[in-house]
């Protein structure tokens, strides 16, 4: 019997109830503490003060036999219990209530509240406890036992039994003292026990069979069963015998097959991954990583999916089959989007097991509603149980910001779910592969920005003065399409005649789009409104307001209407412009980039790469418009040089001639 001082709490107006409550509980349950509550803020009150045991709703609560603060009642006390106490006329609630989640209800005729301490203890008593909770979640981790001993009756009813039994079949005390033999076993092995116990008054020979139980945490369990009849004062008095773990099931196998699966092996093709990458074998050590669950974790299919910036999905890389394996492959999938895969993004876990819905879109939609269930719906892992048809395990490639770069997903292991210690074992696997997936790509990041800038400055410093500014700006131009990753990239010099920006040079695969843009002009007042903090990264604007001066540009580009969501993504209005600035700090020009072949925003490390292209092909210019107009300069003084020569002119004029080229 559970402790009887408990905290009672009553949630209703009728008075006179509470009276008659207070002198039952008072005589059956001493030491009892009623606490009233007559309104859901109260309620709400009376919980965060004081912990209660048990509720006790009256059906004065509902108006008109209205039950929607039944919903707000549940999302204050999910974890409490309670007991809804209905008027005669409102007793057909009874179903609803309990369909709501009410541990039982009483209707209010003559006696029936005599009922109500019975009721509190069978809450109290089958509520869970935090004690229990934890023991319940001890045992679920803990390895099943290998045997357990127990007698039965001539009914075949258990009458004794250790620790052992309980722990193998998963039931509690209580209730193996309420069970038959035969409730454990499966049907057609219940036949092979009655023909048995038939003939048993005249043998005296034990009974074996080979049979399973279902364990309600571990799944399916082989177990040998072994019986003998046995005698008290030489009258047959029942069986005793005892359960043991069939070799065949993991409980029994599992130390021999974690051997069988932890080699040296593993490690050392672990620790090899690595190599492949520093040696530039992308594509097989994308192979690799796909091929040692298949290797050895026993699986019989293995999918690479990785995210495809392009087409803002992840797309099937690798797909591996059991060169062995009978069973025919079932996903299907050349791709996912982020929406039908986001269960990865909502746990910080590396591994997922789920069961994928083998209805399509449309399907689901009529069944559960357009926010029901998604593709993939969480399942738990359990050991020896079978693997069904559309279950996965997903094994999330991510880095250390938590961002999904990718994941793995095994299908069909062998036999049956595969014990808890290789969900694990992947589990850690998928964190090595992430870290090494990270590397990699901060790797190719750096080494690519390295070969872009020795690229572009290797470019600039070919150029010579001799070359013509238009050919410089161009080239330019080109270079940075190529080695920044921008599939539009254009140079506009302000013009010192017509007072705009005219684009110099325009770098596009389409050469007519490229002719009709490069006649595009822009005022200068109307770009500097753009020029502001708001749009500044660096020394640089980034431009995200619509209706801006560019648009025509992206007209004549033909630039498609974006369609992402994500904060990273570029925009159908975005553009990049880098400002080409003269010695005293004046603009004389700027890049405009757009088109992104990752359709990302620029990072700051990009922009401050061409921001430095910038501050060269300034200084270039503005050299090469020094250099032209001393080219024309000396141009004119040789044709005066020559006019003097032609003339009658004296020695004096001619060294004062060369004093001026001289200077």
């Amino acid at each position: 019997m559970p402790d009887r001082s408990k905290n009672i709490l009553f949630f209703g107006n009728d008075l006179k109830l509470v009276s008659n409550l207070q002198v039952i509980l008072e005589k059956s349950l001493p030491g009892s503490n009623l606490v009233t509550a007559n309104s859901l803020e109260d309620f709400n009150q009376k919980l965060s003060r004081q912990a209660f045991q048990v509720c006790l709703l009256d059906s004065s609560l509902l108006k008109n036999s209205d039950t929607s603060i039944l919903n707000e009642v549940y999302k204050l006390t999910p974890d409490l219990p309670f007991i809804f106490l209905l008027d005669k006329e409102k007793r057909a609630l009874g179903k609803e209530v309990l369909n709501h989640g009410a541990f039982d209800y009483l209707v209010k005729v003559d006696g029936a509240l005599s009922a109500l301490p019975f009721t509190i203890d069978q809450v109290l008593e089958k509520r869970p406890t935090s004690f229990r909770k934890a023991k319940e979640a001890e045992n679920r981790e803990a390895p099943i036992p290998q045997t357990g001993f127990f007698e039965i009756n001539e009914s075949s009813r258990l009458i004794t039994f250790d620790e052992g039994l309980i722990r193998l079949v998963g039931l509690e005390e209580k209730e193996l003292y309420k069970t038959y033999l035969t409730d454990l076993l499966p049907e057609n092995d219940r036949d092979k026990f009655y023909v048995w116990r038939a003939s048993v008054w005249d043998k005296s020979e034990g009974f074996h069979l080979n049979t399973q139980i279902v364990h309600p945490e571990k799944g399916v369990v082989p177990v040998e069963l072994h019986l003998f009849p046995y005698e008290l004062e030489k009258h047959f008095s029942g069986f005793r015998g005892y359960l043991k773990v069939s070799p065949e099931h993991p409980a029994a196998e599992e130390e021999t097959e974690k051997k069988a699966y932890e080699t040296p092996d593993f490690y050392y093709e672990i620790h090899n991954l690595n190599a492949y990458l520093s040696k530039g074998l992308h594509q097989l050590f994308l192979m690799k990583v796909a091929e040692i669950p298949l290797k050895y974790f026993k699986f019989q299919h293995v999918y690479l999916f990785l995210w495809d910036e392009i087409n803002h999905r992840f797309q099937k890389e690798i797909c591996l089959q059991n060169e062995n394996s009978s069973i025919k492959e079932e996903l299907r999938s050349q791709y996912f989007s982020p929406n039908e895969v986001r269960f990865l993004n909502e746990s910080p876990s590396f591994a997922h097991f789920v069961h994928q819905s083998l209805l399509s879109d449309e399907s689901r939609e009529k069944v559960y509603g357009a926010n029901g269930e998604g593709l993939f719906q969480k399942s738990e892992w359990k050991p020896g149980n079978p693997w069904k048809k559309g279950d996965r395990l997903f094994l999330s490639i991510r880095d250390s910001r938590s961002n999904l770069l990718g994941f793995l997903i095994l299908e069909s292991p062998e036999k049956r779910i595969p014990p808890q210690w290789v969900f694990q074992q992947l589990e850690i696997f998928s964190i090595f592969i992430s870290t090494l997936f990270e590397g990699d790509a901060r790797f190719q990041h750096v080494n690519n920005q390295h070969k872009r800038l020795k690229q572009l400055f290797t470019i600039l410093g070919a150029f010579h003065l001799e070359t013509s500014l238009s050919d410089l700006l161009r080239e330019v131009a080109w270079s940075v399409k190529f080695s920044m990753g921008y599939n539009l990239v254009m140079l506009a010099v302000l013009s010192s005649t017509t007072h705009r920006l005219e684009l110099k040079a325009v770098a596009v695969d389409n050469r007519q789009k490229g002719r009709i843009l490069s006649r595009l002009r822009f005022t200068p007042d109307k770009i500097s409104h753009f020029l502001i903090n708001r749009f500044k990264i660096s020394q640089s604007f980034f431009i995200t307001q619509k209706d801006n001066p560019f648009y025509l540009i992206k007209r004549i580009y033909g630039l498609p209407l974006s369609a992402y969501t994500e904060p990273d993504i570029w925009y159908y209005p975005d553009v990049l412009l880098v400002p080409l600035r003269s010695k005293n700090g004046k603009i004389m020009g700027m890049f405009i980039l757009d088109d992104p072949e990752n359709h990302k925003k620029p990072d700051i490390e990009t922009i401050q790469i061409i921001e430095k292209i910038a501050k060269t092909v300034a200084v270039t210019i503005e050299n090469k418009m020094q250099y032209t107009q001393l080219l024309k300069e000396i141009k004119r003084l040789k044709l005066e040089f020559k006019a003097q020569m032609q003339s009658n002119g004296n020695s004096v004029k001619i060294r004062s001639f060369f004093k001026r080229i001289s200077l």
